[in-house]
């Protein structure tokens, strides 16, 4: 049995290794194309400092160059895999593991009264 490869092929250079990758950019610099190789599971900011440095730029464009691979790499995936089910995450609530009573207070009384919801103390000044 075959199985296809969908990786693509980088010719390397002194930044990115030779070899195959999950995805391969082309950008379009002042007039020319140059390419970004991606693997899904590479860190984007790692990716872009390595191409803002071998294309010789500025970091000020740190920041788009990372979401723009973080965008396409998401959503080339997301047309690659099936979607999960989304399963409900069990949340650890300590507070309500117990039943504090609510407490309300009342000034100038002589009495402290409590019922099911809350408890009222006696405050006098």
């Amino acid at each position: 049995m075959h199985v296809k490869s969908s990786k693509k092929y980088y010719p390397g250079d002194k930044y990115f290794k030779e070899g195959e990758y999950d995805y391969v950019f082309d950008v379009e610099l002042q007039g020319t194309y140059t390419k970004i190789p991606i693997n899904k599971d590479d860190n984007c900011l790692v990716v872009a400092e390595r191409f803002l440095t071998r294309e010789n730029l500025h970091r000020n464009y740190l920041d788009d160059v990372t979401k723009f691979l973080r965008e396409n790499v998401k959503s080339q995936n997301k047309l690659a895999e099936p979607k999960k089910p989304i399963q409900k995450k069990k949340k650890l609530d300590v507070f309500n593991q117990y039943k504090f009573p609510k407490v309300k207070i009342i000034f100038y009384s002589k009495f402290i009264f409590v019922d099911s919801d809350y408890i009222y103390f006696l405050m006098i000044f």
